[in-house]
């Protein structure tokens, strides 16, 4: 009985709800969502990034359309918009670099590749010796290692992405570069033997 009731009680909400989602639809204009549409995906949107300038003028047009249909602001306000403190960060290519230098300050390798320090770290200076680890991953059901003879605590780690398993797939061998899930199972391994710091080499074909 209790389920017919609740049965019941949906059908009616459902039916009294009819009439307001069909007034509703009468002033949906389809030409006009097309043109919304249009000009938010646009190219000179560039995507609408959180914190951009295209972002607040995409809020303001959404702002002022809600005001053209009528609807009322947030209560209490005369604004649409809520405002919510973020904090943004960007990679400045000119200065994202990786360099070297040997126990005379002398530089002996640089590299423009983009770099990105884990934050709240802007830069990071780190010295030591630098050993290889290959592509930094253990297996425990083969007993794979390369971790096994490599003394990396308290050292610069530097590892090649991927792993042994899939050199010979053809997914990876057609210019796939990178799979994030592969690369996280690597990091607890190699972080709990206390690493100063590890660089990733991208394999690339």
């Amino acid at each position: 009985m209790k389920k017919l009731l609740f049965v019941l009680f949906i059908v009616l909400v459902n039916t009294a709800m009819l009439p307001a989602q069909n007034e509703g639809l009468k002033y949906i204009d389809k030409n006009d969502f097309k043109s919304y549409m249009k000009f938010l995906s646009s190219d000179e949107m560039k995507g609408r990034e959180t914190g951009s300038a295209e972002s607040d003028i995409a809020a303001l047009y959404i702002g002022t359309n809600l005001m053209r249909f009528g609807v009322s602001p947030i209560p209490g306000s005369d604004t649409y918009l809520q405002k919510i403190p973020l904090i943004s960060k960007s990679v400045d290519k000119s200065t994202s670099i990786l360099s070297a230098a040997d126990d005379n300050g002398k530089t002996v390798f640089t590299t423009d590749s983009i770099l990105s320090v884990i934050p709240p770290s802007g830069s990071l200076d780190v010295t030591g010796d630098l050993v290889f680890a290959g592509y930094g991953f253990e297996d425990k059901k083969s007993g794979y290692s390369d971790l096994k003879d490599v003394d990396v605590t308290d050292k610069i780690v530097m590892i090649m992405t991927r792993n042994p398993n899939i050199s010979d797939d053809p997914k990876y061998s057609s210019g796939y570069r990178f799979d994030q899930q592969i690369e996280v199972t690597k990091i607890m391994p190699l972080f709990s033997k206390k690493p100063k710091a590890r660089f990733e080499i991208h394999i690339m074909q």
